[in-house]
């Protein structure tokens, strides 16, 4: 009997003991999730390119728009928030899909477009149409550095003593992302003039790749790489 007894005690206690461990497991993910909703901000996005000139009122019926959640601090200047901040509005500028939507790029706003991009001073914010294998799976969002390489093919007979072929380049060494919204396939960068204008050639005349930096990391200008570069080693 007083086996049974110790039994039916160690039973009782083993249950609450689990009962214990669910309440504490199930407080905490409460805890978890209220902390990071606490760090989230809701804000609008369309599902869908909106050309320059477009009035919004029909979108808005039509369900094109709908709420994305991002961290606090990589919410932009002026974002829309609320679906009845785009009642009655008509676009003066493009809109991509997925992108967060600054009221600077509605007609009668008086914010300045570039300040919503957040562009540094005496740069200038061109955007490059890339698939996500190019662009590390389109990873990169706005605030991270990246390097802009291109491969680009032989397009005049080369000078004296150098070689032929296509070749690697890194085009620009360390880049700011402004902009790389989900799904849409374009980043927007932060470029000086002249480097702006390297950027656009190289995506005219070959295959430009992005490269993700490390936190606080540097990048840094290094030799083209050609055919007969693959098979020797690193330094």
């Amino acid at each position: 009997m007083k086996t049974r007894s110790v039994a039916v005690m160690i039973a009782f206690l083993l249950a609450a003991g689990a009962t214990l461990g669910v309440f504490l497991y199930v407080r905490g993910v409460k805890h978890n999730n209220a902390t990071s909703a606490a760090n989230m901000t809701t804000v609008i996005v369309s599902k869908q390119d909106i050309p320059a000139g477009t009035k919004l009122d029909s979108l808005i019926s039509s369900g094109a728009f709908t709420t994305l959640q991002v961290p606090n601090d990589a919410v932009i200047s002026g974002s829309v928030t609320d679906l009845s901040q785009l009642q009655g509005q008509t676009t003066s500028t493009f809109i991509l899909t997925g992108e967060q939507i600054a009221t600077a790029r509605l007609q009668g706003s008086t914010a300045e477009t570039g300040g919503a991009l957040g562009i540094p001073n005496g740069y200038e914010a061109v955007s490059v149409s890339l698939e996500a294998q190019r662009t590390v799976n389109a990873v990169p969002q706005a605030g991270d550095h990246v390097v802009v390489y291109a491969t680009l093919a032989q397009t005049s007979a080369p000078a004296v003593g150098a070689k032929s072929g296509p070749e690697t380049v890194i085009v620009v060494p360390d880049v700011e992302v402004l902009a790389n919204p989900a799904g849409a396939g374009i980043v927007t960068l932060a470029l000086k003039p002249q480097d702006a204008s390297k950027v656009i050639l190289a995506q005219t005349q070959g295959d430009v790749y992005l490269s993700l930096l490390p936190p606080n990391a540097n990048g840094t200008q290094q030799p083209a790489i050609r055919l007969g570069d693959l098979g020797k080693g690193s330094k």
